[in-house]
């Protein structure tokens, strides 16, 4: 088995869902909306989080009595490298990691958001 990261969302029910991409919370509608556009699986881990972080401040617009707020992102990615043939145990060896975002890489998410707020919201973010 290879492993594979990805979204799960764990209702209140105790139903587990499988998604390329979900929201929950304030602004959901509008971050399910934006996550809609996006040709998921098919984007880059640092795409994806420049797309996020899009995402988080144009639904956090829509509700715009709301404080405003500290972009923090975190992952859980594979490591360096082929995963083929790791099987069982691929936690032990250090693979599927739950780190941060680089911060390098959370800022220049962060700029190209405030970015495309500025220059009208509904568009898609230029690379």
């Amino acid at each position: 088995m290879t492993p594979r990261a990805a979204p799960i969302l764990i209702l209140t029910s105790a139903l587990t869902q499988g998604y390329f991409g979900a929201a929950t919370g304030r602004g959901r509608q509008a971050a399910k909306a934006e996550l809609e556009k996006l040709p998921l699986p098919n984007i880059t881990v640092e795409e994806a989080v420049k797309q996020a972080a899009r995402i988080i401040y144009f639904a956090h617009d829509d509700n715009s009595k709301d404080k405003d707020f500290e972009l923090e992102m975190t992952w859980v990615r594979l490591g360096k490298g082929s995963t083929e043939g790791l099987g069982e145990g691929v936690a032990a060896k250090g693979w599927g990691k739950h780190e941060e975002v680089p911060k390098e890489l959370v800022a220049e998410a962060e700029k190209l958001a405030k970015e495309s707020m500025e220059g009208g919201g509904d568009e898609e973010m230029e690379e």
